[in-house]
């Protein structure tokens, strides 16, 4: 009779009490109390063994799939300060109070965690092949790998590694990251670490913990993803927009430490004075293109770094100085035809005398940009949100005019009425101010609709049925149609009334459909029924599979693809010819009685603000139905 090593896995022969292939003895105890005891049985398949490793928020385990008859890892969500488990037991005990919510909430990011790992399957991300509840926490169980992070490759070659070598691991790290990109999930903690080197040449990016899967996360959680020196500066703010050029600096920052030897400076110390020692410096070995795009993907401003992992893979194949900028100095040539114009200028700047002023202050005609301050009126409720676009405003546009001014939500419109018609208001939200109150606002259909790039739908609409222009709107709300397609009969074709949906035969006690009452007067043409409203989605049989259609918001909607786990849902669409109510909110307005340069600065803000709308910001600070 044989059994298996619970280190290694391989067999051997029962008489024999240490393993001949990795010298472990059987019956050790676990390293640590709180890790599961090797032998354990999980899911009615896999032998635990012994723990690999462990840190803050699990413990990976080394076990066999009885079922497959392979060796795999197995991570188990541990939260150190939020659970723990008695010496010998399989439960995990979470601690009382908040703790217990907060476990809860971690226990569903990391099955999204699971789901994320789920959607892939490419030779340079570690695959996942199970994942489940159990001992009162949940499990994922994923390939197991032999090798050496790029972080202890590092470790032992002080001065970084082969050029050649650096960039064969970037292409595989940009190959996996392009293939999470298209699923529209970023990574958020490439660091050496996290890229692992297999002995057979093999790359793999593992640990998809960070992994952003469309909604807000926690402070607690989003701080814990920060990896001073490689983690871009918009990831340390609490409530920024991350998307895949946040990725793309972390890759440059470990082209940096592989080429040199030296982890790179960190990004908020950066964004303060930024004094990076460029590649070079260190090892003067490295070519200036290599140093190049090095420095391209590691920009502070997310705008100049390279946009997708392509662009990336383009620059290295083609060895192209993509960043370097060549200055040119112009000559100055003197002549007298150019003093006689200088001359006639001064001359005429001498005869209209103090209309310079007027032409900046009064005019559009020469913008100088303005050195006050422009106050933005916001209530309290949302002053987070402007807060965070402000900052990211004045990091990417060098201009830190735009000041929030807090106001609480109940006195908000009394205080802004009366600053509204002085100098001291500049921009305010005025949903809740009529157009008589608006008079003095600025006409923004000119001024900033006119100037956006890109298609705005909704906001075209809005904007040509609102022709004085003295607001606009930053975010609108709209109805979803939520498919339960474990218990309704599929729809094929976009709907026009809600009768033509129906429940599948096999559950004829379901009900065809319920609605939320939020938006109930928003669907009108859809002849909705009163008897079948419901408050709020806690409430609602949807949940339990009683019922197969629901009419809902984007809040509602987005709780139930991320956090419900186990229902199958869709959405259906209404046909062409039903008439839908998009209500727009977070309505814009800038004061006419300011300062025209302060104008101008104010537009600019408010065009920022509607062309670097992204969901994912929104989501983290919007506690309404809404949609930017």
């Amino acid at each position: 009779m044989n059994k298996r090593c619970l280190f290694c896995m391989k067999e051997y022969g029962e008489e024999y009490e240490v393993c001949p292939s990795c010298g472990y003895i059987d019956g050790t105890p676990p390293a640590e109390p709180f890790f599961l005891h090797p032998g354990e049985i999980l899911n009615h398949r896999y032998i635990v063994g012994a723990a690999a490793d462990h840190g803050g928020f699990g413990i990976v385990y080394r076990a066999w799939d009885a079922q497959m008859e392979q060796m795999v890892a197995i991570k188990e969500y541990f939260p150190s300060g939020t659970a723990t488990r008695i010496a010998g037991e399989r439960n995990v005990l979470v601690y009382a109070g908040k703790r217990q919510e907060v476990f809860r909430k971690g226990v569903e990011r990391f099955l999204t965690e699971a789901r994320n790992m789920a959607a892939f399957s490419h030779p340079d991300i570690v695959a996942s092949y199970d994942y489940f509840e159990e001992n009162n926490t949940a499990y994922i169980v994923m390939e197991y790998l032999e090798g050496v992070s790029l972080k202890t490759l590092l470790d032992e070659h002080e001065k970084g590694l082969p050029q050649e070598q650096v960039v064969d691991i970037t292409r595989h790290v940009l190959e996996a990251l392009s293939e999470m990109h298209s699923h529209n999930i970023i990574h958020r903690d490439i660091s050496p670490d996290n890229i692992f080197l297999c002995p057979d040449n093999r790359i793999k990016i593992i640990d998809f913990g960070s992994a952003r899967f469309s909604d807000g996360e926690s402070v607690e959680a989003f701080s814990a993803v920060v990896k001073p020196g490689y983690a871009p500066a918009e990831q340390y703010r609490t409530k920024s927009r991350q998307g895949p050029v946040s990725d793309i600096y972390a890759v440059g920052a470990c082209m940096y430490h592989a080429l040199t030897g030296q982890q790179p400076l960190d990004s908020m110390s950066r964004s303060m004075e930024d004094t990076l020692i460029k590649p070079r410096e260190l090892n003067a070995d490295i070519p200036d293109y290599l140093e190049d795009i090095v420095m391209k993907a590691m920009a502070m401003d997310p705008e100049n770094r390279f946009q997708n992992t392509q662009e990336f893979a383009d620059a290295l194949n083609r060895r192209v100085a993509v960043s370097k900028k060549s200055e040119r100095k112009k000559k100055k040539h003197k002549s007298s035809t150019g003093w006689k114009l200088i001359a006639a200028a001064v001359i005429l700047l001498g005869l209209i005398g103090g209309s310079v002023y007027a032409l900046i202050h009064y005019t559009r005609l020469i913008p100088m940009g303005y050195k006050g301050d422009i106050q933005f009126f916001v209530p309290e409720s949302k002053a987070d949100y402007y807060e965070t676009v402000a900052n990211d405003y004045a990091i990417q546009k060098d201009n830190n005019a735009v000041k929030i001014v807090t106001v609480p939500d109940e006195n908000y419109k009394s205080v802004v009425k009366k600053k509204w018609d002085s100098e001291d208001a500049a921009i305010i939200l005025s949903d809740d101010f009529s157009d008589s109150e608006l008079k003095t606002a600025e006409d923004l259909n000119k001024y900033v609709y006119s100037k956006l790039e890109g298609d705005y739908y909704f906001l075209k609409k809005y904007m040509e049925k609102n022709s004085s222009g003295r607001r606009i709107p930053l975010f609108f709300q709209v109805p979803f149609f939520v498919e339960n397609m474990d218990v309704a009969e599929e729809v094929k074709e976009p709907v026009r009334e809600l009768s033509e949906l129906n429940v599948n035969k096999k559950h004829k006690g379901a009900l065809v459909y319920e609605i939320k009452e939020s938006v109930y007067d928003q669907i009108e043409a859809m002849h909705p029924s009163e008897a079948n409203q419901v408050g709020e989605l806690e409430g609602s049989s949807f949940l339990k599979n009683g019922c197969a259609f629901f009419v809902t918001d984007w809040k509602d909607f987005y709780d139930l693809i991320t956090v419900r786990t186990m229902m199958n849902v869709s959405i259906i669409y209404p046909s062409e010819d039903t008439e839908i109510v998009a209500r727009m909110c977070d309505h814009i307005s800038v004061s006419e009685n300011i300062d025209i340069q302060a104008r101008m600065e104010a537009e600019q803000f408010l065009i920022y603000l509607l062309e670097h709308q992204d969901e994912d910001e929104y989501r983290q600070h919007q506690e309404d139905n809404v949609l930017p």
